[in-house]
């Protein structure tokens, strides 16, 4: 089974940077757990903020 990912993202220039291969699964991979872990963050702090009213 071959993966292939290409991920376009916006440097600090401004021009869209295409990441693929290995670079862009890792790229992929890291980017999808860190927003989710951000999301489970937002909940977390819901949930403690609405128990302590």
């Amino acid at each position: 089974m071959i993966i292939v990912s290409i991920n376009a993202y916006y440097g600090d220039s401004g021009d869209a940077v295409i990441v693929d291969g290995k670079d862009g699964l890792i790229f992929h991979f890291l980017e999808c757990l860190y927003y989710r872990f951000m999301v489970d963050v937002n909940i977390y702090d819901l949930e403690r903020q609405s128990k302590s009213r």
